[in-house]
Order: C-alpha cells, then structure tokens, then sequence
C-alpha cells in the first residue's frame, strides 16, 4: 500500500467528530483530498505523516466544520480560537494567520488553501523540533511543544508524541499490508 493509501486509511479509522454526521461514502471523499495533501507535505516520510495526522486529529479532530472553514458553528471552546466571533485558526491544523500566510492568502475551504496548510503544519512542526532541541527538548516531544508554543516545556507534548508514535505503527503496519 502507498503512503497516501495508508494515511487514508488511518484517518478513517478514527472515529468521526461526533457532529459530523457524515456517511462513510461523504467521509472518505471528504478525506481523500486531505490524504494526499499530508502525503504531499510529508514528501515521502513516514513519520511526518503521522506527525501530521496526529496534529490535525489533536487540533481538530479532522472535523467537517473546520474543514469547510465553518469554525464559528462549532461548540464553544472549539471555534479555532475565536475572539469577539472571529476565528484565529484555520484548517484542520489550526494554523493561525501568522504562522501561516499561505494558508490565509487562498480562499478556505480550497485545494490551495489545503497544499498550503498541510505543508505550513510539517515546517511549522520541524522548526519547533530544531527551536525546541536548542532548549533540550528533542524529537517529536520539542517538535509538538514548538508547535504549539514559544514554551517548549508544554507537558501535553509528551502524550501527543507518544501518539505521532502510535499512528505511525499504524501507518508502517498498513503500508505493509
């Protein structure tokens, strides 16, 4: 199985955000798309993949609302970090404007705005990893705490690496099928 096949059926696998409401058939052409973007962004490694997958599922749950850039329809407290009704995250990576112009510059939701976000989400994550190595957080650990904040000490880095972990096992496994 390719890389792009295997990232799909992993997303997939995850339960659906509970409001999506999809059918499966709507879930996989919805996904499909966000498949070969991660694929594409990951130029090829496995592991950026699942570090990907697992930024998008932790940020968003890789939720309809968020990808049809509908944030202000979610529930509170999940509205891709609005203040005063506006969103400051787009995409299923929430990537705020500053940390990634391109993802701003296309219309959302869009096949340019998707490239863009996808391969803001794995430069983003490896400039926190090298930012974050230089403070003695390494690996994936300092790549998730980067990500997230100037902090690099963010203590849910852990679980999240150790879940970037867990989807890669699944992906190598799948790709073996």
């Amino acid at each position: 199985m390719t890389l792009e096949a295997a990232i799909l059926t992993v997303l997939l696998a995850f339960k659906p955000y509970t409001g999506d409401g999809e059918s499966p058939e709507a879930r996989r052409a919805r996904l499909t798309p966000v498949a070969h973007h991660i694929a594409e962004a990951s130029k090829g490694s496995v592991t950026m993949a699942a570090v990907s997958i697992t930024l998008g599922h932790s940020e968003s749950r890789f939720a309809v609302y968020v990808g049809e850039d509908r944030c202000m329809d979610g529930p509170v407290g999940q509205q891709c970090d609005a203040t005063k009704g506006k969103p400051r995250a787009r995409s299923y990576w929430q990537l705020w404007r500053v940390a990634c112009q391109k993802a701003w510059q296309h219309p959302s939701p869009s096949t340019e705005g998707l490239t863009a976000a996808a391969g803001c989400a794995v430069a983003r994550f490896r400039g926190g990893m090298s930012r974050c190595a230089t403070e003695g957080v390494k690996g994936l650990r300092g790549g998730f705490a980067g990500y997230r904040s100037a902090d690099c000490h963010w203590k849910a880095a852990k679980a999240r690496a150790a879940k970037a972990t867990r989807v890669e096992g699944r992906l190598r496994a799948a790709m073996a099928r």
